[in-house]
Formats: C-alpha cells, structure tokens, sequence
C-alpha cells in the first residue's frame, strides 16, 4: 500500500499530497484501510472448515487449527470420529493448485488429536490442511504470512 503513490515520500505531508499533475493523493490514509482487509480476510479463512463424507462411512471432527494466520508453527487439536485403520489419520498440506507441499500421517489417541506443523520455511499464501483417511477427510483453509 506505500506504493500507491511514489510522490509520498518527497511530498511534504506523507498522508495527503497532490502530484505534479494537480490530482489530490491519499498516500499513507490507505493504510488502516490495508490492515483492516487483511484482518478480515484472516478471520473469514479461520473460521472455514468443510467436512467430507463418503457412502462407506462418515468423518465426523471438532478440530481448531491455529493460529490463522501463521508464521512459523500451526497447532491442530480436537476431536475427531470416524472408522480409522491404526486409531491414525493421514494429513496433507496442499497450495492453491491441489499439489503436495508436506504430508504425513498422526496417531489418534481417545479420538483425539494433538498436533503441530512447522510452516515457516513455506512461502506467503494460502494452503489447504486435509486430515482424514481415504476419501473421508476435513479441509482447513491456512493462512501463512
């Protein structure tokens, strides 16, 4: 948002210039503008969570996946039901075009899960987090900073 105008910095009020072409420019008065979108876009994302079903069985979940945003570590805890081979369920973490970025698979203890990934070597933007087995999984939307 400071590039909006590159008369900003030169101009003697960074929050309200004119350029050269006599055109009136808001420069920095963007910003709160910026933050605020950002924040309400990362509380629609962390509020997201589809559940899938299958005719062979159902996936039933309570999970929390925070923080969302995330820098460096995103925490997955809650329940989770369903007919799990092992008392596991597999993970995969996936970018916007559906490739694998980082999978793996977590022991289901009592129906619960209690883990973490580490996402801070992975570029900014948005990932989608599928746990389950087979075709019964849940999706969380990720926002990584």
């Amino acid at each position: 948002y400071r590039q909006i105008c590159s008369q900003a910095s030169t101009c003697g009020s960074p929050t309200h210039h004119t350029a050269g072409d006599g055109i009136s420019c808001p420069g920095d008065s963007f910003a709160p503008l910026f933050d605020e979108l950002r924040q309400r876009v990362a509380d629609t994302i962390a509020s997201c969570m589809v559940s899938g079903t299958s005719a062979g069985g159902s996936l039933t979940t309570d999970l929390t996946v925070f923080p969302n945003p995330v820098s460096n570590w995103v925490t997955i805890q809650g329940s989770i039901e369903a007919d799990l081979p092992d008392n596991q369920v597999d993970w995969e973490l996936l970018d916007l075009f559906g490739r694998p970025v980082q999978t793996g698979t977590w022991p289901v203890s009592g129906g619960r899960i209690n883990q973490r990934i580490e996402l801070g070597h992975l570029a900014a933007e948005v990932y989608i987090l599928k746990i389950g087995s087979g075709s019964l999984f849940a999706s969380f939307w990720i926002a990584k900073d």
